[in-house]
């Protein structure tokens, strides 16, 4: 491929859904919205408009880029369903993304960056990242559930003297664990929405070495494993 890879990415894991079309490192179209509970009445109707809006149609896209979470059960499987019914509809492939993967890298943060979620039954979905020498994301936390009295020490272990950027809701729901010296809390309490760009730099490296996802096995990541009622799962 000579030119820059062409994406559509979507993200609904969080209480908001952003939808662009990205060019290499040009964002030609964003919008956000509200988390539809079907595709149909959100989702796909801001994939339409993105894609009108940039000039494109889906036969010009290189791969359709989801963010898998993890997030909110029904969110998650919203974009990887409507990721799954694209591909097999255009022939466009997937290369789903960590959602907060993409929260990290828009941070912009030269230290370390920890994506704090509430997750709930008084537990935090925590993990923490930093770019690494060669340019790309570098794990120092696997995203896990903590208890609010264990974030401080998680967090402190990975500090080694430098500014630690927050982002996620679990600060304005556990304000105490996050009060620290040296730690940035952005923004507090908002939801956590991953930019268009963020989310297909995410993609870039396994779109050049055309590495797709199977649609067939490709699954949300969850924080916890969905409840499950009667024959079918809610949040």
């Amino acid at each position: 491929m000579d030119r820059p890879a062409r994406t559509l990415v979507f993200d609904t894991s969080s209480r908001l859904c952003v939808c662009g079309v990205v060019e290499g490192v040009r964002v030609e179209a964003r919008a956000v919205g509200d988390v539809p509970t079907a595709p149909s009445e959100g989702l796909l109707p801001m994939i339409h408009g993105c894609l009108e809006e940039a000039g494109r149609t889906l036969a010009d896209m290189d791969a359709v880029v989801p963010g898998r979470g993890p997030g909110s059960f029904t969110g998650t499987r919203i974009a990887l369903s409507t990721a799954k019914g694209i591909s097999l509809g255009s022939g466009v492939p997937i290369v789903a993304v960590s959602s907060i993967e993409a929260a990290a890298i828009d941070a912009g943060s030269a230290g370390p960056v920890v994506v704090a979620l509430d997750a709930r039954k008084g537990e935090i979905l925590l993990a923490a990242y930093a770019w690494s020498e060669a340019g790309g994301l570098r794990t120092l936390i696997d995203p896990g559930l903590v208890r609010p009295d264990e974030v401080r020490d998680r967090i402190a272990s990975l500090q080694g003297g430098a500014a630690v950027a927050v982002r996620g809701d679990a600060p304005a729901s556990y304000p105490e664990a996050f009060r620290c010296e040296g730690w940035t809390v952005e923004p507090d309490g908002s939801p956590l929405v991953s930019s268009p760009l963020s989310l297909a730099r995410l993609a870039a490296v396994r779109i050049a070495r055309r590495t797709w996802d199977d649609p067939d096995a490709l699954e949300p990541l969850y924080s916890r494993p969905p409840p499950v009622h009667g024959a079918g799962r809610r949040d």
